[in-house]
């Protein structure tokens, strides 16, 4: 085989990259206005001085976030898997066991936030100011880790069947109401009272609520294969579910241990003075 028939093998169709380019393109731009509207987000919140207390309690929702994220990459490798065998039964099977395992997650995380609230900030800072508000801020937005997990869920599986610009806009339109009602409930605009740092904490809350409904809202008229009966999606064989489990269960641990790593390392900069904490905060875009 010549050089130039081995450089041709690793080139493909033109087909081929257009199909690959009709699945990422959507993702990309997903992810580049994701990336501008965090930092907007974060600019609001450092105009009222909170960037320590609005990051330090989104630490135990990095928790939440990088789990789920394991969870939906195991739960989309069946959907995946069943979607090319035209498993309609097997992507619903597989979609529950995300449902139900992130669940379990989020009512974990959610009930650690609600008994531990202020010893959670106080392990990363010790600032009075900074404990005091990352509680008011975690007390809220604790309520929105459930639809925040099936968001990423419903991008999982819209991905695994080749539809990702359901994503794309729901992921848009999400961060956009975000930004709107952090403007509106943050500095008192149209008529709402300044709600500062609860403000930032209700507008999270209320841009997932709006984007898991929007998920459920086009699955079900769109009739997606990944969603079906209630009994169909949630009553799942025992052995089925512990074949989905065993290659879900690695990317948990991962993933847990990485947000563990994260957090000690949040920690050490806690140690620093709230300065520091600020600066991290502003760097990374919260």
């Amino acid at each position: 085989m010549t050089i130039k028939q081995r450089m041709q093998s690793f080139i493909a169709p033109r087909s081929f990259y257009k199909t690959v380019g009709y699945v990422a393109l959507p993702v990309i731009i997903q992810q580049l206005l994701n990336n501008m509207m965090g930092v907007v987000d974060g600019i609001m919140v450092s105009s009222i001085n909170q960037v320590s207390s609005v990051g330090t309690a989104l630490q135990i929702e990095m928790f939440v976030l990088t789990i789920v994220y394991g969870v939906a990459a195991g739960a989309s490798i069946y959907i995946a898997q069943y979607f090319g065998a035209q498993d309609k039964q097997g992507q619903q099977k597989a979609f529950g066991f995300g449902i139900l395992l992130s669940l379990v997650i989020t009512l974990t995380f959610f009930f650690v936030a609600m008994v531990f609230d202020a010893a959670i900030i106080r392990f990363f800072i010790k600032d009075p100011f900074v404990v005091e508000h990352g509680i008011l801020y975690l007390n809220i937005v604790k309520y929105s880790y459930f639809p925040f997990a099936l968001l990423i869920l419903f991008s999982h599986a819209y991905r695994s069947i080749l539809k990702t610009k359901i994503p794309m806009i729901v992921g848009i339109t999400s961060m956009f109401l975000n930004i709107v009602f952090n403007y509106i409930l943050i500095f008192g605009h149209f008529g709402f009272p300044a709600l500062g740092i609860e403000g930032a904490a209700y507008g999270t809350l209320i841009a997932r609520l709006v984007g898991a409904f929007m998920y459920f809202g086009f699955a079900l008229s769109a009739r997606e294969p990944f969603i079906g009966t209630l009994k169909n999606m949630f009553v799942i064989p025992g052995a089925q579910f512990m074949m989905m489990f065993a290659r879900t269960w690695p990317l948990i641990v991962n993933e847990f241990f990485f947000s563990l790593g994260q957090a000690l390392f949040i920690r050490f900069y806690g140690h620093l003075g709230t300065e520091a904490m600020d600066s991290y905060y502003v760097a990374f875009k919260l």
